[in-house]
């Protein structure tokens, strides 16, 4: 027998320990010191990174059981339903195709797999007495912690246990990822199927061509995972070859080894890790009832779909509310430098300076891997500048190894420790930042997610950027109203309606039949024109006019607020003279309506509904300056508003100043082109002054 076929597995393994490996047993990782700060392996250490582990879980759940409703979590729920009844009902219950939710349809839902949903449904079935979203959020929680653990299991893997507890501490110390890890059911699940099978990668690595059973499994389950959630999930494909093709590059004893084996043993080096890897795909296929429909035009759809969202989300940025197709390519770049804890930009740019020792200890090849799985994202996303929203919450999956580079650069700065100038600062500077961001977490909860650091002004920035994007504040703020408003507290009062931009949601989440209450839709913009008893209003969508110039509302009773910035309003309302003045506008009785609506405008200076449907009232009197007079402030507020742009020219044209009139009303029907009043007002106007072939083109283009 030839000396290749006496190459045992333990043989490789033993004969693939690079020229790094060798450096790595006489480092500080394997010093006997007892120094907790020296050997870095001290018993010790294993302690408190497991106990931190444990802390985690216990914080992460109790604030995720006090945690409100999401905006969009109603929809991921019902989702779980329905791609539970497709797979119960053997593929017959196809509802999750054209998904309706709040009366809306949400078609793109089922390009996402039910790999989270569906069991989370599942066991919310099982505890009925439970509210169900609770439980999504404990469940989510749970995903979070096993992230962090993860993470901190990486950098145990490459440079020991204190690597692990700074990175641990890292994480936590990112209010943005935590943030999510109380609710998010995508990102988080996902990033933790992901960063799994990273864990097993650098372990399949490390033997590599030789490997372990348990390393391939553990692989399999992340990658499921991942797919389970996004599609994205196939990117971990990518990722093991990136690995292996640069070990068999960088490492020439590996390439040597992986040479002298025979073909069948090479052969089986390579199929055994890529089959684990796509059959790791394939089960997280499984959970994409879609995928049973059309197989290959589903995975093409998703991928496209994941690219290129085609959905117009309004956002606040940079001090602007721009649609989320319109954002610019830094937008991802930009979020991140205003979002990430200043720790986390100082440790990025240690790496620039410790990026040698880095590689002495885990290996030029693990270097690149981590690299690649951090910036690949980054720079895939921003050139082919990818539909993203809503800050970084898409593309969190490339964070977790950014930590980990983060904690290697500063734990090999720090270990051995010494108290010298370097050290010390390093420890100070970090420990006083780690703290800050955690004490702001505390007293800022459940808002981490709308967290931004100091290179923005801090506070300042909530004027600029979108901050309680899920709406969260609403849920505290109905929670302050039920404990704190006595009408409420009254079983035998009347049924009470509370308005809310996030009212669908909160139907949801509360009993509001044990309450006797009823939670109605209604956005700012409209919100005194419907009937409601009190209000709990996000900032959300709201433009920086009006929140300058007509927030906080008069009637406004509680501030839900993050570092003194409103997230959401509280209201009781004092009289209906608005909603009932333009009801009987509706009604045909304008004397009576305007008279109402003064009234509202008299109680309420702010009330902007007031004026639009003042000069709504006469618009039907025939009093051009009264239009003009009330719809001018209004434009200021929403320079956008067609029905504002359309009564101006109205106003205008009520004056028979017609060049303005016209310009308003061709304005106007820029916006709405089809609109049957704005057609007859201009052909009334070009009757009116003579302009018989603006009125001739007219016809032609109406009919």
């Amino acid at each position: 027998m030839s000396n290749r076929k006496k190459l045992s597995r333990r043989k490789i393994r033993r004969d693939n320990n690079s020229s790094t490996e060798k450096e790595l047993k006489t480092s500080f990782r394997e010093k006997k010191e007892d120094s907790l700060l020296v050997n870095v392996n001290h018993p010790t250490l294993k302690k408190i990174f497991w106990s931190l582990f444990g802390l985690s879980v216990l914080l992460l759940v109790f604030e995720s059981y006090q945690l409100g409703i999401p905006g969009d979590e109603p929809i991921d729920a019902e989702y779980g339903q329905a791609a539970l009844h497709f797979y119960q009902s053997l593929g017959e219950d196809t509802t999750f195709r054209e998904l309706t939710v709040y009366n809306q349809n949400f078609p793109l839902q089922k390009y996402y797999g039910a790999g989270f949903e569906m069991p989370v449904t599942l066991l919310t079935k099982l505890v009925p007495a439970v509210n169900p979203f609770k439980i999504r959020h404990m469940a989510v929680a749970i995903s979070g912690a096993l992230l962090i653990l993860f993470i901190g299991l990486i950098s145990v893997e490459l440079l020991g246990w204190l690597a692990g507890i700074v990175s641990m501490l890292f994480t936590l110390a990112s209010p943005t990822l935590v943030g999510h890890m109380l609710f998010n059911s995508k990102d988080i699940p996902f990033t933790l199927g992901l960063i799994i099978s990273i864990y097993y990668m650098l372990r399949i690595s490390r033997q590599w061509p030789g490997m372990k059973n348990l390393d391939l499994l553990g692989m399999v389950t992340g990658i499921a995972m991942a797919t389970s959630v996004r599609i994205g999930g196939l990117l971990a494909i990518f990722y093991l070859a990136i690995l292996l093709i640069t070990k068999l590059l960088a490492e020439r004893k590996t390439r040597q080894v992986f040479l002298n084996l025979e073909n069948k043993t090479r052969a089986k080096s390579l199929l055994l890790p890529a089959g684990s890897a796509l059959l790791g795909v394939l089960i997280g296929l499984l959970f994409y009832p879609n995928l049973f429909q059309a197989p290959l035009q589903h995975i093409t759809q998703a991928l496209s779909v994941a690219s290129d969202f085609p959905v117009r989300i309004l956002m606040l940025f940079e001090g602007k509310m721009i649609y989320s197709t319109d954002l610019p390519r830094y937008f991802l770049l930009k979020s991140l430098i205003i979002s990430l804890p200043i720790f986390m930009h100082i440790g990025a740019i240690l790496i620039l300076f410790t990026f040698r020792s880095i590689i002495n200890h885990i290996g030029i090849v693990n270097f690149i891997f981590l690299l690649f799985t951090i910036l690949f994202p980054l720079v895939y996303i921003i050139w082919s500048d990818a539909a993203i929203y809503n800050g970084w919450r898409h593309v969190m999956f490339f964070y977790p190894t950014l930590v980990v580079l983060t904690s290697l650069s500063v734990t090999l700065i720090l270990v051995p420790f010494r108290w010298d100038m370097i050290r010390t600062s390093v420890l100070v500077l970090f420990g006083v930042l780690i703290a800050k961001v955690l004490f702001w977490q505390f007293i800022n909860y459940p808002y981490q997610y709308a967290y931004y650091n100091e290179l923005t002004g801090g506070s300042a920035a909530y004027k600029k950027y979108d901050s309680d994007y899920q709406q969260l504040a609403v849920s505290k703020g109905v929670d302050w109203l039920l404990e704190n408003e006595d009408d409420l507290k009254d079983p035998n009062r009347e049924r009470k309606i509370i308005a809310s931009n996030n009212g669908h949601a909160l139907n949801h989440y509360y009993d509001t039949t044990a309450l006797n209450i009823e939670f109605t839709f209604t956005g700012m913009k409209d919100l005194r024109n419907s009937d409601w008893d009190y209000a709990v209003m996000s900032e959300l969508f709201v433009t920086p006019e009006v929140r300058r110039l007509a927030l906080p509302p008069t009637d406004n009773v509680h501030t839900v607020a993050v570092s003194d910035n409103p997230l959401a309003y509280v209201i009781k309302r004092k009289n209906k003279y608005n909603f009932e003045g333009l009801t009987a506008l509706q009604k045909g009785d304008v004397g009576l309506g305007l008279e109402l609506l003064q009234k509202a405008n008299q109680e309420d200076p702010k009330n902007f509904n007031a004026w639009l449907n003042i000069a709504l009232g006469h618009s039907l009197t025939g009093n051009g300056a009264e239009i003009i007079r009330y719809v001018t402030p209004y434009l200021r507020l929403y320079p956008t508003d067609w029905i504002a742009i359309y009564l101006m020219g109205v106003g205008y044209y009520y004056q028979q100043d017609y060049a303005n009139g016209e310009r308003y009303l061709l304005q106007a029907r820029k916006l709405k082109p089809s609109d049957p009043s704005i057609i007859k007002r201009l052909t009334a106007l070009y009757q009116e002054s003579g302009q018989l072939e603006k009125l001739r083109a007219l016809q032609q283009q109406s009919n």
